[in-house]
């Protein structure tokens, strides 16, 4: 990804030929909870698996935007 777009990711997991919706297709796969939970648990699993084009991307802006909120969060002249 040139620009990281967090929804062009989500999409290609779940819609993508190797995303979620494939995967239950072709495995017959049946999650004990509710879709939006399996949905959750794959994009997990997604983001933790180093062989998912750009989930090292996707991580590393996860944790750069909570460093820059944590930064704002401390800032001692940070206006109310």
């Amino acid at each position: 990804m040139s620009e990281l777009n967090i929804d062009d990711f989500a999409q290609r997991i779940i819609e993508g030929p190797t995303g979620l919706n494939a995967y239950e297709a072709h495995e017959l796969a049946i999650w004990p909870t509710s879709d939006r939970v399996a949905a959750a648990v794959w994009t997990l699993k997604c983001l933790a698996n180093p062989e998912c084009p750009d989930s090292d991307e996707v991580i590393a802006a996860i944790l750069a935007r909570r460093q820059e909120l944590k930064r704002n969060l401390t800032t001692p002249d940070r206006e109310s």
